[in-house]
């Protein structure tokens, strides 16, 4: 009996060890496994920093290809003038037999290629891809705005929807912050310190960057969202309206507010000018940004204005160009190796970088 109670306490002992054994094998096993899957996601991480890196070279790269291409059309103009920018063909010249997408779609470098393009939408809604250059000439430049044409905002807030009460009065606070104290006055009282209230609500300097306008007494968030792709701040000295490229709300705002200084005119001729010179650019296929678009041009008016009075209302806009220095440029880059992209909004001209945003 004592023998065989000496196998049992073995035996337990035995069974004991090997439980703990395998525990301990399970423990390593996970640890084992953890670390693993640590090491992978650690990898990963790793992959994506580099690649990330290369995208972002790569968009670097995209940015000097562009001013290469706007500096080309300079060189070209210099030597013979060239017709003025369209949807399709905007500050950059186009070699005979090549088109927008050969210059500016998937462009390939060492470390990957990137893309140079936006997205163009038209009166109904409907989208299409763009490549190239978005000029900043197409918008409205509020630092170009004075007391004598504020009438332009005005009429761009009534199309947006704006009241018309709080559009004038908007229009009138984004003149006085670029314009300083001249407007001051009927906003301060006698004992009032007319210094604080200009640093409160008025800049005095041009608009930098269009979130300034966020600032003005006035403008809301919700106004804000519906306004600053038809507004620009660059160039900082203002600008005209290139009329081969505004959209057509910028050329209604603009052509209403020519009919308001003369009332000769009724306000439907001014949205007739602006659809008729739509029409025209859109070239014979009847749409925006394709390599049959026209350019608008002071002495063929006649060809798209028939009557008279549509004609005056468009001579009567003064402020308007045919061709464009500063340019939005929409850029993917792309790494081969990691599959990994990177995209920028910025705004630039043939020598200088004025805004960058990581989208």
């Amino acid at each position: 009996m004592k023998f065989t109670g000496f196998c049992l306490r073995r035996d337990n002992k035995s069974g004991i060890i090997l439980i703990v054994v395998l525990w301990v094998l399970a423990i390593l096993s996970v640890l084992a496994i953890g670390l693993g899957r640590g090491a992978r996601i650690d990898l990963g991480l790793a992959r994506h920093v580099v690649g990330k890196l290369k995208a972002e070279g790569l968009v670097q790269a995209a940015v000097t290809y562009a001013q290469n291409q706007i500096s080309l059309k300079a060189d070209k103009e210099a030597t013979k003038p060239l017709v003025g920018d369209t949807l399709y063909q905007c500050g950059f010249y186009l070699p005979e037999g090549k088109t927008s997408e050969d210059l500016f779609k998937n462009v390939s470098l060492k470390d990957g290629s990137f893309d140079i393009s936006y997205v163009l939408e038209d009166r109904l809604g409907k989208k299409e891809i763009c490549y190239g250059f978005q000029d900043e000439e197409r918008r409205i430049n509020v630092n170009g705005i004075t007391r004598e044409n504020q009438g332009i905002l005005v009429n761009l807030f009534l199309l947006l929807n704006v009241p018309e009460e709080q559009a004038t009065a908007l229009a009138g606070e984004i003149v006085s912050w670029s314009l300083g104290p001249e407007s001051v006055g009927s906003g301060a009282g006698e004992g009032d310190d007319i210094g604080k209230v200009q640093s409160l609500e008025h800049k005095g300097l041009p608009f930098q960057n269009i979130e300034e306008l966020l600032l003005v007494k006035g403008m809301t968030e919700d106004i804000f969202k519906k306004v600053k792709d038809y507004l620009t701040v660059f160039p900082q000295d203002g600008a005209g309206v290139n009329i081969n490229t505004a959209s057509e709300i910028v050329l209604r705002a603009l052509f209403r507010f020519v009919v308001e200084k003369d009332t000769n005119y009724e306000m439907t001729a001014a949205d007739n000018v602006a659809r008729a010179i739509l029409l025209y650019r859109q070239g014979d296929d009847g749409r925006s940004c394709t390599f049959d678009d026209r350019v608008i041009e002071d002495a063929k008016i006649g060809e798209f204005l028939s009557s008279g009075s549509e004609q005056s209302i468009y001579n009567g806009l003064s402020n308007k160009v045919q061709n464009s220095q500063y340019f939005r440029v929409h850029i993917q880059g792309r790494d081969k190796q990691y599959g990994v992209s990177s995209r920028v909004e910025t705004v630039i001209n043939k020598d200088s970088i004025l805004f960058w945003k990581r989208q």
